[in-house]
């Protein structure tokens, strides 16, 4: 298949959905890298980019459906997807839109417990991702006088005072989750439901009597930020139509990337809308998928400009196209947009 690189807005939820009958004919292939800067600043040179991004014919090219979404952090060693709190910020982000769906109806503990309990038997990719790091490790350590914490699997006797100390801001080491609590006024967002995410994502991982909990990958990162670029992937037609989008590694050697999967993102809002609409929001009120999926894409646009705009400051923004099948290119800096908002510090 010839394609022509498409930058069309995203289609509705149902769109995405009924493309199915189409994807086994559709070809992701890229055959070709041009790299144009976009925006000047301190960090990676138009070379290092090329050479980070590498031929196309090596690039993975992953079953967005059916593959997890990691963070928007330049300390990823692998091949990602990329996308703001990764799996964790995309779920927090439908519970926020659901839940102004609700109106005047607060969503409580025992209702987004059973909302992430049927998530992770209903999705269709075998990892739900969210990341932490060392220093949020040590500062709850530090927290709670404990030495040799292993929050993956904690001694029953400090879980109660170890899951109070994982909702306090200063100790998520996902920068976008800190922030959506830091900073709500930013992203008009509610600190209550990230918290309350919080705990149920940890009371499933620390349940090893439940299978959901095999389902669960909390990553925690190693070592310092010092991202050099932020690049934004981009997919036409027939890698949408295909549902598959080409992976990037953050960090290689000495080199760190911000990595952002705007496109395939989109496609897994859609199985996110879907979710709520269909297994959720059916017992309790009617919504429109369409209209969810866009709220999804619109509010996560806003939350990837606030978070992106800390993380990237004034390192430089190119373009990275590959041409036939794909389009990866950096966005114009987000920070330039929302500039006067940002806070100094997370």
């Amino acid at each position: 298949y010839r394609t022509v690189c498409d930058c069309s807005p995203h289609q509705s939820a149902e769109k995405e959905i009924s493309r199915g009958r189409d994807k086994e004919d559709a070809v992701c292939d890229p055959s070709k890298v041009n790299v144009k800067r976009d925006k000047e600043g301190k960090g990676a040179t138009i070379e290092d980019v090329r050479t980070f991004v590498g031929l196309p014919a090596d690039l993975t090219k992953a079953a967005i459906e059916e593959t997890h979404f990691e963070c928007l952090d330049g300390r990823n060693r692998h091949e990602i997807l990329g996308t703001p709190g990764g799996d964790a910020g995309e779920f927090i982000l439908a519970l926020h839109i659901y839940q102004d769906f609700l109106g005047h109806r607060e969503l409580d503990q025992s209702a987004i417990d059973s909302y992430f309990k049927k998530y992770l038997d209903w999705m269709r990719q075998p990892k739900f991702y969210m990341c932490t790091d060392e220093s949020a490790i040590d500062h709850t350590m530090k927290e709670l006088q404990v030495e040799g914490l292993n929050i993956r699997n904690p001694r029953p006797q400090i879980r109660d005072d170890l899951l109070n100390a994982l909702v306090k801001p200063e100790n998520v080491g996902c920068i976008h989750l800190r922030m959506l609590m830091k900073y709500p006024d930013l992203y008009s967002s509610k600190p209550e439901l990230v918290k309350m995410f919080i705990r149920s994502f940890y009371k499933v991982l620390w349940d090893q009597k439940n299978p959901l909990s095999k389902k669960l990958e909390l990553d925690i990162l190693m070592g310092d930020h010092d991202e050099a670029a932020f690049v934004e992937v981009r997919l036409n037609s027939a890698c949408k139509t295909a549902r598959t989008a080409p992976m990037l590694t953050p960090s290689k050697k000495k080199t760190m990337l911000l990595v952002n999967h705007l496109d395939a993102v989109s496609i897994r809002r859609a199985q996110l809308a879907n979710f709520f609409v269909n297994e959720v929001a059916k017992h309790e009120v009617p919504i429109d998928p369409d209209n969810f999926h866009h709220r999804l894409n619109h509010h996560g646009l806003a939350f990837m400009e606030a978070t992106g705009s800390y993380l990237a400051k004034e390192i430089p923004f190119s373009h990275v196209l590959c041409v036939d099948t794909c389009l990866l290119y950096t966005s114009p800096s987000p920070r330039d947009r929302q500039k006067s908002r940002m806070p100094s510090s997370a």
